[in-house]
């Protein structure tokens, strides 16, 4: 049960930055390995998704050992210490098996923590700073709790979605619940397109798109009456203050028009951290330059990319902005052969409850959950939206919550 509370902290944890979610995590999943030796637990070790995991971290460890500055791709790239993310995923599993009040534990955590942001940020889009005074430094962007770091967006938008999952895993689903679950969704789609961050906006709107066609009649009912009332909310706040639009459609629209792709979805900045990135990969196709390292090797002269169109060009960053060419850049085709595995088998599961619940009525609950699961991870991992860094452990804090949830409907 004190395992349990920790857990259910973190979505608390996480709006005060990355360290303590990571303290969080890193007992949470010792714990796991203490209980799992003492009540001799080994079956959570010998499925196969864990054993590819174990591997993906040894391959890490590799690429930092044969890299240019292995201490440093160990220390700071964090490889040495990346195992403690499947440790943190089975301990969610394991509680999940163990204690049915986490479910409703973490909730209610979620729900406070949404209920609070939701209010603070919408009173900052109006005001120019939030109910703790922190002042709105971007015009076109906030930030709520979160002061200076615009990722109010990926925040909010990956625990509405979340939330609204963990209410439907309720065995008897009332009314009442439905209807509270299409709140957390809207209420997070809306704050998602004033935040300015377009990729969770994008994310949380795939969400939505998929979820609607796998509910019953009656709750796509309910599912478009929010919908309509939530664009209602949305266009009276930018009637108010037309801020958003300016960075989620007109900067968007200057940006795709002047790209030098018409075929991705990102600006020209991104395409050069992109193609250094590539740069990377043909230099070192096999094992990569080094984990994490991307945020050095850029400024060699051999990775930064040249352009003789006039403006001006910085293909360095800490990372290039996308898990995929991250992988291939610094862990080569050996990292990034274990990321399209992965999201292959997401991707298989996803159609396989799809096919389910086409034909199979009687499990229609059990199915529903689990391509909602899938579809939180299919959208957190698609290959061409712009990502934060592979190894950030704030956001992978994010994401292991509900891979937890997917080994346990996996091996249910």
């Amino acid at each position: 049960k004190i395992i349990s509370l920790l857990v259910s902290l973190i979505p608390v944890s996480l709006i005060t930055g990355p360290a303590i979610p990571d303290i969080l995590l890193s007992i949470i999943g010792l714990y796991f390995i203490f209980i799992s030796i003492k009540k001799k637990l080994f079956g959570f070790y010998s499925n196969y998704l864990f054993l590819t995991s174990i591997t993906f971290c040894f391959c890490l460890l590799l690429s930092s050992l044969l890299s240019d500055y292995p201490l440093l791709s160990m220390a700071q790239g964090g490889s040495i210490f990346y195992f403690r993310y499947i440790f943190f995923v089975l301990a969610i599993w394991y509680l999940l098996e163990n204690n049915e009040n986490l479910i409703k534990i973490l909730l209610i955590t979620i729900v406070l923590c949404l209920s609070i942001l939701t209010i603070d940020s919408l009173y900052q889009y109006l005001n120019g700073y939030n109910l703790l005074g922190f002042k709105q430094w971007h015009k076109l962007k906030i930030a709520s709790l979160f002061k200076e770091e615009y990722i109010l967006g990926r925040y909010v938008g990956f625990f509405s979605a979340f939330g609204f999952i963990l209410i439907h895993y309720k065995k008897n689903l009332s009314r009442k619940d439905s209807i509270f679950s299409y709140l957390i969704l809207f209420s997070g789609f809306i704050v998602a397109y004033l935040s300015g961050e377009r990729t969770a906006f994008f994310q949380i709107s795939l969400f939505c798109f998929i979820i609607f066609f796998i509910l019953d009649l009656k709750n796509k009912f309910r599912f478009f009456l929010f919908l309509i009332l939530s664009f209602v909310i949305l266009f009276s706040l930018l009637m108010i203050n037309p801020n958003a639009n300016d960075r989620m459609i007109n900067k968007t629209y200057d940006q795709i028009s002047n790209n030098d792709s018409k075929y991705l979805p990102t600006s020209n900045h991104h395409l050069d951290h992109i193609e250094s990135a590539f740069k990377m990969f043909i230099d070192k196709p096999i094992i990569g330059v080094g984990t994490n390292l991307f945020r050095y090797k850029c400024k060699e002269k051999k990775y930064l990319i040249k352009k003789d169109t006039g403006r001006k060009v910085n293909s360095c960053s800490t990372h290039p902005h996308n898990y995929y060419f991250q992988l291939l850049a610094e862990n080569g085709l050996v990292g990034i052969s274990f990321l399209i595995f992965f999201y292959s088998f997401i991707l298989f599961n996803f159609f396989k409850n799809c096919f389910i619940l086409l034909y199979n009525k009687s499990s229609r609950k059990i199915t529903q959950n689990k391509i909602m699961i899938c579809t939180l991870l299919l959208i957190l991992l698609f290959p061409i939206i712009p990502h934060m860094s592979f190894y950030n452990n704030w956001y992978n804090v994010i994401l292991m919550f509900p891979l937890g949830f997917f080994l346990k409907d996996l091996n249910k």
